[in-house]
């Protein structure tokens, strides 16, 4: 026996003992927690045998939650050729609300024939609970002014989230439209065993708000080392660029040490380098440098005037093999000389 046990407890326990009653039954679903449910049988048939095995192992609930999103005033013509109007509401993300248990819908409809207007709720699971079916004989005109209804299909989903009401009216001969005015959400529910205080007497309500604040800051971490990614990638790229692509401009100096002998005409030795030919092109041999190294290649470099007469040496880092020479017809006979030093 569990004399500790309270009527929510109580109702816990029948409705994760229930069986299915008349399976063959067509109106029989599985709820977003995993329990079936029938809008006729609702959980099914009573099991007592089951319902105490259930109780021994059953742990309190702890102090029941509710949510409100409240009324506005919002009037919206409801469709007279039988198409829903739907509407939405939504539950803040809490631990609070992650187990339901009862759901209220409180609606307020104008209608000249209310046993025409149909209601369902849709849970954030997907879950739709019907409220108010087509009543033929209720030919009540004076409609749904703040009536209230209960459902308990979405026992044990996650509470919190977006819920949606449609309603439809199937008088298609009326000559008065139904109008909703506003409806109420009113979500009843507990937390999970994960969110529960240590004595499993309440729940705590920001394990599930320091989730979502971890997983934001998660996102943000995310979002600032893909930016930092990207600008690196960006500095890497144009520092290769400038590494393999920059082109250094000097002006002629006669009496520098480090003078680069240049050729100074367009040259018919150069023709065969593939290179543009401008009024004045010319090769450097690097063999030609002052200080006498020895280095095996050359760098080829484009010069040009400006309107100052001055010539300018635009040099590139490109080093091509000695084998370059045999695009020469004779390396020796390309001059005059000028002497030409890096900036």
């Amino acid at each position: 026996m569990r004399p500790d046990l309270t009527w929510r407890d109580v109702q816990h326990i029948l409705v994760h003992s229930a069986q299915i009653t008349d399976g063959t039954h067509d109106n029989w679903i599985v709820n977003g927690a995993g329990l079936h449910f029938n809008h006729f049988y609702g959980f099914g048939r009573l099991n007592a045998t089951a319902a105490v095995i259930y109780s021994q192992a059953h742990t309190l609930l702890p102090s029941a939650q509710s949510y409100t999103a409240q009324y506005t005033y919002q009037p919206h013509q409801i469709p007279s050729d039988g198409s829903p109007y739907t509407s939405t509401k939504s539950v803040p993300m809490n631990s609070l609300y992650s187990e339901i248990e009862h759901v209220e819908v409180r609606v307020w409809v104008t209608s000249s024939y209310r046993g025409k207007i149909t209601i369902t709720i849709r849970s954030p699971s997907g879950t739709v609970s019907l409220l108010a079916n087509e009543r033929v004989y209720d030919k009540s005109t004076s409609g749904y002014q703040g009536w209230t209804f209960m459902t308990v299909a979405n026992w044990g989903e996650v509470g919190y989230g977006r819920w949606e009401i449609a309603i439809q009216d199937l008088a298609s001969t009326s000559a008065t439209p139904s109008v909703l005015s506003g409806w109420e959400l009113i979500v009843h529910s507990s937390c999970s065993t994960s969110y529960r205080s240590a004595d499993g007497k309440t729940c705590v309500d920001s394990m599930l708000q320091e989730d979502a604040t971890d997983y934001n800051r998660l996102l943000q971490s995310t979002t600032i080392m893909g930016i930092i990614v990207v600008t690196a990638s960006i500095i890497i790229a144009i520092t290769l660029y400038i590494r393999h692509y920059r082109k250094t401009f000097s002006t002629i100096t006669p009496n520098n040490k480090n003078a680069i002998k240049v050729v100074n005409e367009p040259l018919s030795a150069v023709a065969k380098t593939g290179r543009s030919q401008t009024p004045l092109h010319a090769v450097i041999s690097e063999h030609e440098l002052s200080d006498k190294r020895d280095l095996m290649g050359s760098h080829h470099a484009d010069v040009s005037q400006d309107s100052s007469g001055a010539v300018r040496c635009d040099f590139s880092d490109e080093l091509t093999s000695t084998s370059s020479h045999d695009n020469f017809e004779d390396l020796n006979e390309m001059i005059p000389i000028r002497e030409c030093s890096h900036l």
